[in-house]
């Protein structure tokens, strides 16, 4: 009768080959290979316009920046230390920025010392960005966290980028957006990218072939609900480009679904937001964040959750500001 997969057993067979792999103590060393997958419409790779990235940070010089950032925060941080923090590119003075962002929580009632309770939460100005982080305090919660923490010389010695990164660019910016009079539907096919790329260690992959063969009995149970997952690491180098070409067929086909099931993609950014104005909506007590937002923002903005590696979610958004100063006219 096959093990029934409750919370509890997936977590004890989890933490079972966590460990496995934090016992390796040789560092992976020699040949590297880049993996990359792309699919392009309309020929467009990565550049300035709206994009969207998650990076698994497992060595290197970009782990380092990330966690000298941490350090900026927390300089008493361990590497057995979870702490996680936001960092907003700002036009303003940073510190100028962090005092605002704090009237603003004090504003809305939500007292810096509930958060406290949990952790320690910092607030540091940076190189034209502000840094806000968060360190979890020690509880039940991190020692059930802490079993799943890779701490390992599998990824290299950190003398390069060993990472795996997923990002979606878009060939418009909001400043685009706005200085336009076509429907809004029309600029996310003027381009777009979705790309997935590792770079790695060959050895790391045999030693997590290695790995998963020792802890086979431990993944028996879990095996036939993912088959892919020893395969998936078989692979020396994953490689491959789809080319897209939106034509006027398939725009004329988008703009009937979006007349039928959308209405409103039909209308321009400046349409848009006069429909949302006269939704009766309380922009008003939103109106002092939208404000902040339009005037110190500069469009980009990273999370960062760190232990020994990290895990990093990248927005940049130009033109926002432009367009909140626009929704915000005449309110």
């Amino acid at each position: 009768m096959a093990q029934e997969l409750s919370p509890q057993v997936l977590m004890t067979m989890g933490a079972a080959i966590f460990g496995s792999v934090n016992e390796i103590t040789d560092p992976a060393s020699g040949p590297t290979t880049d993996s990359c997958f792309r699919v392009n419409m309309n020929g467009y790779e990565e550049g300035s316009g709206i994009s969207y990235a998650m990076r698994v940070l497992l060595a290197g010089p970009s782990l380092d920046q990330a966690k000298e950032k941490g350090t900026q925060l927390f300089p008493d941080k361990t590497e057995d230390d979870i702490y996680m923090y936001i960092s907003i590119k700002v036009k303003d003075n940073p510190t100028e920025v962090i005092d605002n962002i704090k009237g603003m929580i004090e504003a809305f009632g939500l007292p810096m010392e509930m958060a406290e309770q949990f952790g320690e939460l910092k607030f540091e100005a940076g190189d034209g960005e502000v840094l806000i982080g968060f360190k979890a305090s020690e509880g039940d919660h991190l020692e059930l966290i802490k079993p799943f923490l890779v701490k390992t010389a599998l990824f290299g010695d950190g003398s390069e980028d060993i990472q795996i990164e997923g990002s979606f660019n878009l060939a418009t910016s909001f400043d685009q957006l706005l200085n336009s009079e076509e429907p809004i539907y029309t600029h996310p096919l003027k381009g777009a990218s979705l790309v997935v790329k590792s770079h790695m260690h060959e050895s790391t992959r045999e030693k997590i072939i290695q790995c998963l063969t020792e802890n086979k009995d431990q993944l028996q149970p879990v095996m036939p609900f993912f088959p892919f997952l020893t395969p998936l690491f078989l692979f020396k180098k994953i490689e491959g480009a789809l080319e897209l070409q939106c034509t006027e067929d398939m725009i004329t086909t988008i703009k009937e679904m979006a007349e039928e099931k959308m209405p409103p993609a039909n209308m321009n950014i400046k349409e848009a937001m006069e429909m949302v104005k006269g939704l009766g909506l309380p922009i008003d007590a939103f109106k002092p964040i939208l404000e902040m937002v339009a005037n110190s923002f500069a469009g980009e903005i990273t999370f960062n959750a760190v232990t020994s590696t990290a895990f990093q979610v990248s927005l940049n958004l130009p033109g926002i500001d432009q367009i909140i100063t626009e929704f915000l006219k005449d309110e």
